[in-house]
Formats: C-alpha cells, sequence, structure tokens
C-alpha cells in the first residue's frame, strides 16, 4: 500500500521512511532514508536511522560505512558507545 505525502523536503522523506517502518516495509523505509541523506548527508540523525535499519536488515557493511559517517558528523553523539560498540564486530577489512 503506497502512502501520500510530499516527500520533496528533507523532512517529508523521514516522515516516509517513518510510516513505511511503521508499516512493517523496511525495503521503502530504507529507500526513503537514503533520498533523505541526499538531502543532508551529513545529518547525524537521518544517517543513524538508516544505518539502523541497514543493520537490522543485515546489511553490516553498510550500516558499519553509515555508523562512521555518523561519528564524522557527530563525535559526540549520544549514541556513540552503541555505534562502537557494533563497529567492533566488524570484519578486519571494513574497519
Amino acid at each position: 500500500m503506497q502512502i501520500t505525502i510530499a516527500p520533496d523536503s528533507f523532512k517529508g522523506t523521514l516522515t516516509a521512511a517513518e510510516r513505511y517502518s511503521q508499516r512493517g516495509d523496511e525495503r521503502l523505509s530504507v529507500q526513503w532514508l537514503y533520498r533523505a541523506v541526499e538531502y543532508r548527508p551529513d545529518d547525524a540523525e537521518a544517517l543513524l536511522r538508516l544505518a539502523d535499519a541497514e543493520w537490522r536488515s543485515g546489511k553490516t557493511a553498510r550500516a558499519f560505512t553509515l555508523y562512521r559517517r555518523v561519528l564524522q558528523a557527530a563525535p559526540n553523539h549520544p549514541q556513540r558507545g552503541r555505534m562502537l560498540q557494533r563497529l567492533s564486530t566488524a570484519p578486519a577489512g571494513d574497519q
């Protein structure tokens, strides 16, 4: 089922991602999160939401890259410890 929203803005893309996630459609949620990151490539919260979505989807290599981007954008992010813990599980080539 399509969600009707005006996703022509950063906020609109985040809203669409959230609604698809609530409906259990992680694939579409991730697509909308990537659009949000296109609007604001250094937005730590959008990057974190996308990283977590990729992590839940089992796409850990993508999640590792995104967690690093979050930490570059916001080195003192409140969820830094959780991200570093996940990054510590990265294979040697991904660290």
